[in-house]
């Protein structure tokens, strides 16, 4: 009987247990299993000091774009044609290798940018100091534009010099305020929250850490639309009017920094470089174990006196998270490349076909309409409903689908190029026959046969650019948050150098073959980063709870 009575008790202390384990969570709590497996996903709201950031960054691209958009022309062109506005007449190959070599140091100096952040100044001061550098490029462009400073010989010589000082100053930027941003929103840990509607849900840190990153690019292509007034400026006034401009909007990025000054939540900079790399050459050396450089590991062989370690294991493990990143990044010079060579000579390809009175650069800047379409569709509706389905759509599937929207993109430009060269009255040698009369007669296809590649390459940046800034913020150790950056726009100057060798084929007839090759390359890549990289979306929450461990 005695057995009987014990038996009981224990059912009902289990059923007791299971009622408790099943209960609805108070919101604001974390959530138990049961609700893990069964309530949505949704992000949080972005912090006040995340908007301010974005308006800084959002008038500081405005700036950018609305003086990178004209300068093929301004570059390429002579001052004073009367088909296309012109300034320098370098050529279309010589404007492509300055455009490149340009592309190759923006996108060094964030790296410079990034060390000085996290190790001395920490990112709102380095935005601030780049801020100023900028400022002054953008004020020499404008002036060395001016008519008089072209017809005596300043224009070439107030290039470089602008573009040195707005390479440096945009560079020290981008690797910051993307985590600037982001690290305004403290969150670490999954709540539970009923909606106004009773529906109940799970506020996740991931989710809305994507979700914020996918608003500040949406706001930052909103900034990077000045290069549409900017070019229609450029043909009926004059490149001088475009750059007073884009001079006059950065001052909103100085009044931003400026009125937010006490508002940010700033991370502390630490100097743990010297650290990592001591970190690296241990695990290096030891057959590339990161675990071996563990103080935990090294203690219990006592294979160096405590006293030169540094770091903990905690750190160890941030760095091997980060390593995750460095391999993602691996196949991006390749994606960059294709992007960005299709796209400066799609410009160039348009001034060969029919633009029926359009500028032949109008159609790579309604890209960034189609960038905030497509991005605000994929954070919307496209990925809430496929959490609501619980599909995953992780990171590396994601880029993935980024990197074969860019292969049809590039492809595409090969079949337009084609249709160029089938196309009279130049065929292959467009704007260059007597029929052309003095490069005024361009061949006889429609420009709008263009925009299916603008469409997929605006979808493919929308997917694989977007996710690896994000990828790159949320793998790096928290004290390297502004390198990791660097090192993923570091990709995009491997892409600049390799794009100044390639453009020098990017002369007719052989564009057909430059298209289709870097398609074919492109493919083969997109193939193998699937192969190698696919099982990481598997460790994606592994991997995000070192950060709620500190």
């Amino acid at each position: 009987m005695a057995e009987a009575t014990e038996d009981k008790t224990a059912i009902c202390v289990s059923v007791d247990k299971s009622s408790n384990a099943l209960a609805d969570t108070p919101d604001g709590s974390e959530p138990n299993r049961s609700e893990r497996d069964t309530l949505p996903l949704v992000s949080d709201k972005m912090p006040m000091s995340g908007w301010l950031v974005c308006i800084v960054e959002t008038a500081e691209r405005f700036s950018y774009y609305g003086t990178a958009g004209p300068l093929q022309n301004y570059m390429q062109n002579p001052y004073g044609s009367s088909l296309r506005p012109g300034a320098l007449g370098l050529g279309q190959a010589n404007a492509s290798s300055i455009w490149y070599g340009f592309n190759f140091y923006m996108f060094v100096t964030p790296l410079a940018g990034s060390i000085i952040a996290d190790s001395w100044l920490g990112r709102y001061r380095t935005i601030c100091w780049a801020v100023g550098i900028q400022l002054c490029g953008l004020l020499v462009i404008f002036l060395t534009s001016l008519p008089v400073s072209l017809e005596n010989g300043a224009g070439l010589g107030g290039l470089v010099a602008a573009l040195i000082l707005i390479g440096a100053g945009s560079g020290a930027i981008k690797s910051n305020v993307g985590p600037l941003i982001l690290e305004q929103y403290t969150e670490k840990k999954q709540k539970v929250m009923t909606l106004k509607d009773g529906t109940r849900v799970i506020v996740d840190p991931q989710v809305t850490i994507s979700n914020m990153y996918m608003i500040f690019y949406n706001l930052l292509c909103i900034g990077c639309l000045s290069g549409i007034p900017a070019t229609y400026l450029e043909l009926r006034v004059g490149f001088w009017a475009t750059f007073l401009l884009t001079f006059s909007a950065f001052w909103v990025s100085v009044a931003g920094l400026a009125f937010g000054r006490k508002k940010y939540v700033r991370a502390k900079p630490e100097p743990v470089l010297k650290k990592a790399i001591k970190v690296l050459w241990i695990a290096a050396t030891h057959k590339f174990n990161m675990d071996a450089a563990k103080p935990s590991t090294r203690q219990e062989s006592n294979t160096f006196p405590s006293h030169i370690v540094t770091w903990d294991d905690h750190f160890v493990d941030e760095l091997k998270r980060g390593l995750y990143a460095c391999r993602v990044f691996i196949p991006l010079p390749i994606a960059w490349l294709c992007y960005l060579q299709s796209m400066n000579n799609l410009v160039s390809q348009a001034g060969t076909m029919e633009t029926h009175g359009l500028p032949n650069d109008i159609l790579y800047n309604f890209t960034l309409l189609l960038d905030i379409l497509l991005i605000q569709t994929l954070r919307a509706y496209v990925y809430p409903q496929l959490r609501r389905w619980r599909i995953n759509v992780g990171p590396i599937r994601r880029i993935t689908a980024g990197f074969a929207a860019g292969v049809v993109a590039t492809a595409w430009a090969a079949v337009v190029q084609q249709m160029v060269y089938s196309a009279g009255p130049c065929y292959d040698r467009p704007l260059a026959c007597a029929a052309s009369e003095g490069g005024t007669v361009p061949n006889r296809v429609h420009v709008m046969l263009q925009f299916p590649s603008y469409f997929f390459f605006a979808l493919s940046e929308s997917l694989f650019s977007v996710t690896a800034a994000e990828y790159a913020y949320t793998k790096a150790p928290t004290s390297m948050k502004s390198v990791i950056s660097a090192l993923n726009l570091l990709t995009v100057a491997v892409a600049s150098a390799l794009g100044i060798a390639v453009s020098r084929a990017a002369v007719d007839p052989g564009l057909v073959h430059m298209y289709a090759s870097l398609a074919v390359v492109y493919f083969v890549t997109t193939c193998l980063f699937w192969v190698f990289c696919r099982k990481y979306d598997s460790l994606e929450e592994e991997l995000f709870k070192l950060d709620v461990k500190e």
